[in-house]
């Protein structure tokens, strides 16, 4: 959003940093908790936990400028790809 490049506010109001620790806040609910690096460590947690039938709390940590890349290069190959429908 281009709110996000108001750097003197998005955290504050946007991002809205709550300061916890998700894996304290599992442990004291009595819920497993992972943080994967990867795609594969992801989807083998959650199938995991969903065999198991358990509850698990997956924290995924990204990188918010890295996001801002994808979603930019994302939406020029969507719009390449409509430009190349319209001409058809």
């Amino acid at each position: 959003l281009p709110v996000a490049a108001q750097t003197k506010h998005f955290e504050r109001y946007f991002a809205t940093p709550h300061g916890r620790s998700f894996k304290t806040l599992a442990e004291a609910f009595g819920i497993d908790y992972a943080q994967p690096s990867t795609n594969i460590e992801f989807v083998h947690l959650l199938s995991v936990a969903n065999d198991r039938k358990a509850s698990i709390l997956i924290e995924v940590v990204t990188d918010r400028r890295e996001n801002v890349n994808h979603h930019r290069a994302l939406e020029t190959a969507i719009r390449a790809a409509l430009d190349n429908i319209a001409l058809q």
